[in-house]
């Protein structure tokens, strides 16, 4: 993990940056935290440093920008159906005092399904937070495109959190707090409970703003692909990997009685799942 004193590009590139200057706590998270959890997840089979990495379902890019500058990795390239990486040099300058993104690290939109346009294969390809919005139509596609272009000796690290079955696996959670609501609420009422302009989320008290961004949100739930980790075992397996390493989080809230009758209770505890695949030889 970088520490907290001046830092150096470690790229080449000799701009100098530091994570005193970290203003957003999501942008830490990623850039700090989470960055760092790849690295070590991978330690025992890889070395970061000389690598080629992908960042599949990037987002504004924190994490590959992490990569890139607290380590030394040959190429990071970051892909995504959105362009919101066309804001990390910004994001950058705000929260790292980074005046130029380094050189080896790069970014294209695709489409959804696709994985994108590469000339070489990737040593480590990992996604963060991003399978569970893949559409079940295209899922199995994705994972094979994904095979294809990493490396006969490259490792893969699927990060999902929250599962859809788990305690707060609707992503509304700043919203509603009820564990498992949106799997007891008939839907319609769940529906309603979100919107009422009562219900504010955590980060906003301003009522019209909340409600500008509700729509967006409960999209985003409505098309989760409700994957469990039994299922993508199975997916990962049908392509071609083989699993080397799990890590799962659980939850321990009280279940609700009609749940337990209905789901197999470790479905229901298991909030994230953190899966290292090789290709199977």
């Amino acid at each position: 993990m970088a520490s907290d004193s001046l830092q150096i590009g470690k790229t080449g590139s000799g701009v100098p940056w530091t994570v005193k200057a970290i203003k957003r706590k999501d942008f830490g998270d990623k850039f700090v935290w989470a960055s760092q959890f790849i690295k070590d997840f991978v330690a025992d089979y890889m070395q970061v440093d000389g690598a080629s990495l992908l960042d599949f379902g990037c987002g504004a890019g924190e994490m590959a920008l992490g990569l890139a500058l607290q380590n030394y990795p040959a190429r990071v390239v970051g892909v995504d159906i959105s362009t919101d990486f066309d804001r990390l040099a910004e994001l950058a300058l705000e929260n790292l005092d980074l005046r130029a993104l380094p050189e080896n690290l790069q970014f294209q939109k695709v489409r959804p399904g696709d994985v994108g346009t590469h000339t070489s294969k990737y040593d480590l390809i990992y996604s963060w937070s991003v399978f569970h919005h893949v559409d079940q139509k295209v899922l199995p596609s994705v994972i094979k495109g994904l095979r294809q272009i990493l490396s006969r000796n490259g490792y893969l690290v699927l990060q999902i959190s929250p599962l859809f079955y788990s305690a707060y696996g609707s992503v509304l959670s700043s919203v509603i707090k009820e564990p498992w609501a949106h799997l007891v609420y008939q839907h319609d009422n769940f529906e309603s409970l979100f919107f009422n302009e009562a219900n504010l989320p955590d980060f906003c008290s301003d009522v019209a703003v909340a409600q500008a961004w509700k729509p967006g949100a409960w999209d985003t739930y409505r098309t989760l692909n409700r994957i469990t980790v039994p299922e993508i075992l199975d997916e990962f397996e049908r392509a071609g990997f083989k699993l080397v390493k799990k890590h799962t989080t659980t939850n321990f809230e009280d279940i609700p009685a009609k749940l337990k009758d209905i789901y197999i209770e470790e479905i229901l505890r298991t909030e994230q799942a953190i899966l290292l695949f090789q290709i199977q030889p």
